[in-house]
């Protein structure tokens, strides 16, 4: 007896025994199912033979749907619910809700789901099951065209990286398919527990973006394969790492070469100068093809041979500072004050800043707290 109404028997044959569920109703009715071999001659593997413990959790199971069933939260079949009907009924669901993608749906369950688990009823099917079955999905190599009814054919194996990356990502888009007739089933009342597949996992990191960086030779014959009027903007993309959106998006104001003075020019073509020297070791190829079309080739020759830029300290020097301004412990906002003042100067500048005569309340400031460098706190 498990609970009320519901007891696990064992029923002992020529052959071996085999695990009975018993439900009973309130009214007396009773209803019978074979759950499957007992471990008697063979040992256990859950799928075609059950040990006690495994009766009773797929027992569980069926007492669950007989009761739901006895409800009427069910509608009892004339046989059982299998994953093939699951996946028609899905696929009718699919095409309700105007679904167009059905095609794919189709070759994938006729090509890798039906033939292995479309006779399986529902109420039976367990995550060991599912689980072996994505493995063999993953592990058998692409399908061949064939003509219709023909014996599938498949390509040569191929144990390479990519080839188990993408055999894979196939894997996980048919676990997908299964798992959404599976819970639409669910939705619909035809089985009583998710447990076989909720918790299913599907292979990891196997649909992350690929990268992968043209070299000069590939990304010359790419702009050269081009169309005339889409050539600038793939040259674009390829010089700057911009999105073809976002250089579609420019407009004439983005980019004026006569703007400016003649001093501004030198500054900027200084400043993009030692950008490209100092990005050179971790990025060569573009920052060459960069500094050769740029100009840079016939006044400082190769990139290669150009000196990196020296550090100029005085430049570094700050003639003024930002220091957060707290007041009461709460920033308020900040101030700029000249890099060598002293603490007289800077509680003065925090003082008659707006920021306390606002946040302040009127209050004479009872200490003023300075972390040189970072923030000045006004205590009221």
């Amino acid at each position: 007896m498990i609970s009320g109404g519901c007891a696990l028997g064992y029923r002992r044959g020529a052959n071996g025994g085999t695990w009975i569920a018993k439900f009973r109703t309130e009214n007396g009715k009773r209803y019978l199912e074979a759950l499957g071999p007992a471990d008697d001659a063979r040992d256990a593997d859950g799928l075609t033979v059950f040990s006690c413990g495994q009766a009773q959790e797929r027992a569980r199971k069926w007492f669950q749907r007989q009761a739901r069933e006895v409800a009427g939260d069910l509608a009892p079949l004339d046989r059982a619910y299998t994953v093939a009907d699951a996946l028609a009924d899905y696929r009718a669901d699919y095409l309700r809700r105007g679904g167009k993608a059905v095609d794919r749906a189709d070759w994938s369950a006729d090509a890798w789901i039906k033939p292995e688990l479309g006779d399986i009823d529902l109420a039976k099917l367990t995550k060991t099951r599912i689980v072996a079955w994505h493995f063999k999905v993953a592990e058998t190599p692409p399908r061949l065209r064939a003509k219709a009814k023909a014996e599938p054919r498949h390509r040569a194996a191929d144990t390479s990286p990519e080839a188990v990356r993408r055999r894979r990502s196939t894997a996980n888009r048919v676990l997908t398919i299964l798992k959404a007739a599976l819970n639409h089933a669910h939705r619909e009342g035809k089985c009583a527990s998710d447990d076989a597949w909720r918790t299913v996992r599907a292979f990891r990191e196997v649909d992350a973006a690929r990268l992968r960086y043209l070299s000069d030779d590939e990304a010359r014959r790419l702009t050269n394969a081009c169309p005339a009027d889409f050539r600038a903007l793939v040259t674009g993309a390829l010089l700057s790492g911009c999105r073809y959106g976002e250089l579609a998006a420019m407009t004439v104001e983005d980019f004026n070469p006569d703007a400016g003075s003649a001093a501004d020019a030198a500054v900027l073509r200084e400043g993009v100068s030692v950008l490209l020297r100092v990005l050179y070791p971790a990025c060569p190829h573009i920052t060459q093809a960069l500094w050769h079309e740029l100009g840079f080739t016939a006044t400082a020759g190769d990139l290669l041979d150009a000196p990196m830029p020296a550090v100029d300290e005085a430049a570094l020097v700050q003639d003024e500072i930002e220091l957060v301004l707290q007041i009461a412990g709460k920033t308020r906002g900040a101030i700029r004050v000249p890099a060598q003042a002293d603490k007289a100067a800077i509680e003065r500048t925090a003082l008659d800043s707006p920021e306390f005569a606002r946040f302040g309340d009127g209050k004479p400031a009872r200490k003023v707290v300075i972390v040189p460098g970072r923030l000045v706190n006004v205590v009221v």
